[in-house]
C-alpha cells in the first residue's frame, strides 16, 4: 500500500482519471430510464447523458486547474436540475470539486468566492424549474458542499503549517551550518593571530641571537656557538609554526594589538581565577615538565580555559578535575567534572562554538580531540597535541 501511494503521488493525473471514471458511470447509471423517478421531476432524455459526462469528467483535471474544473461541473449540474431531471449520483464529482478548490486555493476567502457562485447556482437551479424551494433537499445539498469544503480548508491549513515546518527546520539548519562556518573561521583567524605573535617573537629572537654571534664569532667562538645554536633551535620552531599558519585561510584586516599569550605554566593561576569565581577544581600533572612549542603551549591552555569556562556555565554545582600528562612525544590535557548538564550540552549540540573552537585547535596541530558524557556521570573534555608536530 505505501508504494501505491507513492506512485499515485507521483502519477497525480491517472489517479484523477481513475476517481472521475467510477464517479462518470455512477452519473449514468443512474440517469437511465430504468432509474426510479419521483413525481416531481421530468424524464431523463438524450441530453441527460452529456450532461453527466460534464459533470463528472472534467475530475481528470482538478489539480491542474481546480476553479474551471468545478465551474464546469457546477454549470453542468445546474442546468441539469434546471431542466427538472432528477438528482443523481454524478453530483458527488461537484461535491469532489468544491473540495479540491478548497484544499489548494490560496486564502480561505479567495477559496469561498471561487466555490460560493457555483454551488449557490447549483442550489437554486430546482427553482428555475418549478418555482418552489424544498427545504430539506435544500438541507442536504447545502450539506453535500458545505462538509467538503470545510474539509478541504482544513487540509489546507494543515498542509500549509507541515510546510511551513519543514521550511522553519530547513532555515535553521542552513543557520546552523552558516553558524559553525562562521565560528571555525573566528577560531581560524584568532588563531592566525596567536601564531602571527608566536613566529614574529621567534624571528625577532633569532635576529637578535644572529647580531651577537656575528659580534662575538672571533673573539668569543664558544659564545658564538651558543647563540647559533640558539638560532636553530628558535628556527626549527617558528619554521613548524609557518608550516600549521600556511595551512590557515585568514582574513583579517583589524590591527589589533598582539601580546604574549598565556601557556600551560599559567594553568595553575587559571585555576585559581576559575576557583575565586566558585568552581572546586583539582590539578594533576604527571610525567617529566618540559618546554613546548609556543603554538602547543598556548592552545594547551585554551583548551583547559574553555574546558572550565563550559563547566562554569553549564555544570551547575560541580567538581572538576584538570590533568596535565606529559610523554615523550605529546602532552595529554583531560577535563572533566561531576556536574549536569541539559542535554543538549551533553551531546555537543548547545548553542555555544565552544567545542567546535576546541577541536579546530586541535586539528590544526594534527592532534585528537574528544568531549562526551562520561559513563559514571559528569563530561570530559581529552586532549592529545603532538609536541614535535607528529603523534
Amino acid at each position: 500500500m505505501p508504494r501505491r501511494s507513492e506512485w499515485f503521488r507521483r502519477h497525480p493525473f491517472i489517479a484523477d482519471v481513475l476517481l472521475a471514471l467510477p464517479l462518470l458511470l455512477l452519473g449514468l447509471l443512474s440517469t437511465g430510464p430504468d432509474a426510479a423517478l419521483d413525481e416531481r421531476y421530468r424524464d431523463p432524455n438524450a441530453l441527460i447523458y452529456p450532461l453527466a459526462i460534464l459533470m463528472t469528467a472534467p475530475l481528470a483535471w482538478r489539480r491542474r486547474a481546480p476553479v474551471p474544473v468545478l465551474a464546469i461541473s457546477a454549470v453542468a449540474l445546474a442546468i441539469h436540475g434546471a431542466i427538472g431531471f432528477q438528482p443523481t449520483l454524478g453530483g458527488l464529482a461537484t461535491a469532489v470539486a468544491v473540495y479540491t478548490v478548497a484544499s489548494t486555493y490560496p486564502g480561505p476567502a479567495g477559496a469561498l468566492r471561487a466555490t460560493g457562485a457555483s454551488v449557490v447556482l447549483v442550489l437554486a437551479s430546482p427553482f428555475l424549474h418549478d418555482g418552489r424551494l424544498y427545504p430539506g433537499e435544500f438541507a442536504a445539498a447545502s450539506a453535500a458542499f458545505g462538509i467538503p469544503w470545510l474539509i478541504g480548508r482544513r487540509f489546507y491549513r494543515s498542509r500549509a503549517f507541515t510546510a511551513s515546518l519543514v521550511e522553519r527546520a530547513a532555515r535553521a539548519e542552513r543557520e546552523r551550518e552558516q553558524a559553525a562556518v562562521q565560528a571555525v573561521t573566528d577560531e581560524r583567524a584568532r588563531i592566525a593571530r596567536e601564531l602571527h605573535d608566536v613566529v614574529a617573537h621567534a624571528i625577532s629572537v633569532a635576529i637578535v641571537q644572529a647580531g651577537a654571534a656575528r659580534r662575538v664569532l672571533r673573539a668569543n667562538p664558544d659564545r658564538a656557538d651558543e647563540a647559533i645554536a640558539a638560532i636553530e633551535k628558535v628556527g626549527r620552531q617558528a619554521l613548524a609554526e609557518m608550516r600549521r599558519l600556511v595551512e590557515l585561510m585568514r582574513q583579517d584586516h583589524e590591527e589589533d594589538v598582539l601580546v604574549p599569550q598565556p601557556g600551560v605554566d599559567q594553568i595553575a593561576a587559571l585555576i585559581k581565577q576559575v576557583q575565586e569565581a566558585g568552581l572546586s577544581v583539582d590539578l594533576t600533572i604527571e610525567g617529566e615538565v618540559r618546554a613546548l612549542p609556543a603554538s602547543v603551549d598556548l592552545s594547551a591552555y585554551r583548551i583547559v580555559q574553555e574546558a572550565l569556562t563550559n563547566t562554569l556555565k553549564h555544570a551547575g554545582p560541580a567538581r572538576a578535575h584538570v590533568l596535565v600528562r606529559y610523554g615523550t612525544e605529546e602532552i595529554e590535557l583531560a577535563v572533566s567534572d561531576d556536574g549536569e548538564r541539559p542535554m543538549r550540552m551533553r551531546n555537543g549540540s548547545g548553542g555555544g562554538h565552544g567545542l567546535i573552537g576546541m577541536r579546530e585547535r586541535v586539528s590544526l596541530l594534527g592532534g585528537s580531540f574528544s568531549a562526551g558524557p562520561e559513563a559514571t556521570g559528569g563530561f570530559e573534555v581529552r586532549a592529545l597535541l603532538p609536541i614535535d608536530g607528529h603523534l
